[in-house]
């Protein structure tokens, strides 16, 4: 009997293997091009239904579980491969962390088989997977970078979510399909409890979908527009030398630099203002009642040059009568104070009514050398509508952008600056925050995406930086934007999520204490 036991539980153990591994392979695989660098907005969807299979029917949970914190860490500097400006231990660290962060869920879900019953379990998963993600947004990564909803900005019946619920909607009901494909996988559509669970997912599915696709049809913007456009610089990397690109880097990080370079890199930044400035005038007299420049628009590199540009701009929007959105970098390089990037909006008459500094820094390479910025977007009201301004980075954090949705801003501009491999995503994650917020956009980027979008995420204008020399962009864009729901609760959703989470926890824990004492 001894042996013929033995016999058998080698035989399912090779049986598990046999399906688990190519599970494995395949959820490896899909999260790859789930995010980051290559996004197939379906693997989005699929990748997590693999991993919650593998880890369930893995023959030793902590085995399970250890395999798939392996995929997640070797999985995620791959995903993110050029997108993050950081030092190698600095993307280790994140990495080793996030992969801790994104397992746990799959500890929970599996724990919970058998112990938490009906549609309740099928909760556990992306429950929790939410939660974890506000804690690490929260506590650590301080920004939304990696949020699944991202990948599924092109989908704008489902973007509609994120006027109700923000990001956090879109995550929860892409991963609530894990576990109830899982549990129809397990025992079958005959099974009451998870056709149960397929049923209640299919029809909250079906609902989102319905309420997206109604939005879109009959609550589209209508009513009067005007016209804006966005002009940027001349390539700045075709007028120098390639070996004195990381000039300006170094500079900005207060880095000591050969003087004689860094005069040939301000030279040749310093030749190409004047096609900028050329190049809005043109888009004035074209129609456009305000031209918005991209991140660093001009530089700076000390404060009577500072104050002279910001003097050519006022003149300018004087003598078109437009409002100019001017962004302006202050340098003033290592022996000098910490830098300042800003934005500023100028009147039809010259008069500057706002500046704003830019209030989310990139760790590292911006956050230790720059002016802490300012608390909250700006918001000006014109005679035609309300505009609102952030610059770049702030555009990821959904939490800093609501009080501009909740001061009433109808259009608003987010001049940004980014770099050949993260245009997509980091255009995507814009996008969504004019659905959440409920206005509409203007985001020109330097060597990246330029883009104007109404507040349900239709794109009125694009204009990629590596495809034309000539970098103007102009749109017809709604004065009015519009209340979202997600505008006055916020994230009341992800904090749902964890307090749902602490309950399971602690029934998991009862249940456990009650059998051990039993």
């Amino acid at each position: 009997m001894g042996t013929q036991s033995m016999t058998k539980r080698i035989d399912r153990l090779r049986a598990r293997m046999s399906v688990g591994f190519p599970l494995l392979l395949a959820g490896a695989a899909l999260l790859v091009v789930s995010n980051g660098r290559w996004i197939l907005p379906l693997a989005t969807w699929l990748y997590p239904v693999l991993l919650v299979r593998y880890v369930r029917t893995a023959p030793k949970l902590w085995r399970g579980l250890l395999v798939a914190y392996l995929v997640f860490l070797v999985a995620t500097p791959v995903m993110w491969l050029g997108l993050w400006p950081f030092p190698p231990l600095f993307m280790a660290k994140i990495s080793a962390l996030g992969a801790a962060f994104s397992v746990l869920p799959y500890l929970l879900d599996r724990l919970s088989e058998g112990r938490i019953r009906g549609v309740a379990q099928t909760l556990v998963f992306p429950s929790s997977a939410v939660a974890l993600e506000l804690v690490f947004t929260l506590r650590f990564s301080k920004t939304t970078w990696g949020n699944l909803a991202y990948t599924q900005s092109e989908s704008l019946p489902l973007l509609q979510l994120a006027s109700i619920a923000g990001i956090w909607g879109i995550t929860f009901l892409m991963l609530w399909l894990a576990p109830v494909a899982n549990n129809v996988w397990r025992s079958g559509w005959t099974d009451g409890r998870a056709r149960a669970g397929g049923a209640v997912y299919g029809l909250v599915l079906a609902a989102v979908v319905l309420f997206g696709s109604a939005r879109l049809l009959f609550f589209a913007p209508s009513g009067d527009t005007f016209r804006v456009a966005s002009v940027t610089p001349p390539e700045i990397l075709d007028l120098i030398a390639p070996e004195d690109a990381p000039l300006f880097l170094q500079i900005m990080m207060k880095q000591e630099v050969d003087e004689a370079r860094a005069a040939n890199l301000r030279a040749a930044l310093e030749s190409t203002y004047d096609a900028l400035l050329e190049d809005t005038r043109r888009e004035a007299r074209a129609g456009a009642r305000l031209v918005v420049w991209p991140e660093g628009g001009l530089i700076s590199f000390d404060e009577e040059q500072d104050e002279a540009l910001i003097g050519q701009g006022r003149q300018l929007a004087q003598e078109e009568e437009i409002y100019l959105a001017m962004t302006i970098a202050l340098l003033p390089g290592a022996s000098g104070g910490p830098n300042e990037n800003r934005l500023l909006l100028i009147t039809p008459s010259g008069e500057v009514v706002q500046t704003y500094w830019k209030h989310h820094t990139v760790p590292v390479i911006e956050e230790p050398f720059a002016v802490p910025g300012s608390e909250r977007p700006f918001v000006h009201e014109t005679a035609f509508t309300t505009l609102g301004g952030v610059i770049c980075y702030d555009m990821d954090s959904p939490s800093f952008l609501r009080s501009a949705g909740r001061d009433g801003v109808d259009v608003l501009l987010a001049p940004s600056g980014d770099w050949p491999v993260i245009k997509e995503l980091h255009s995507r994650m814009a996008l969504v925050r004019a659905v959440e917020q409920g206005f509409s956009m203007v985001r020109p980027a330097n060597h990246g995406l330029n883009l104007v979008t109404d507040y349900q995420g239709r794109v009125l204008g694009r204009l990629d930086h590596y495809d034309t020399s000539d970098r103007r962009l102009s749109a017809a864009v709604p004065e009015r934007g519009v209340t979202t729901v997600y505008q006055r609760t916020g994230d009341v959703l992800p904090w749902l999520c964890l307090a749902l989470t602490v309950l399971f926890i602690v029934f998991l824990i009862r249940h456990r204490v009650l059998r051990d004492s039993g």
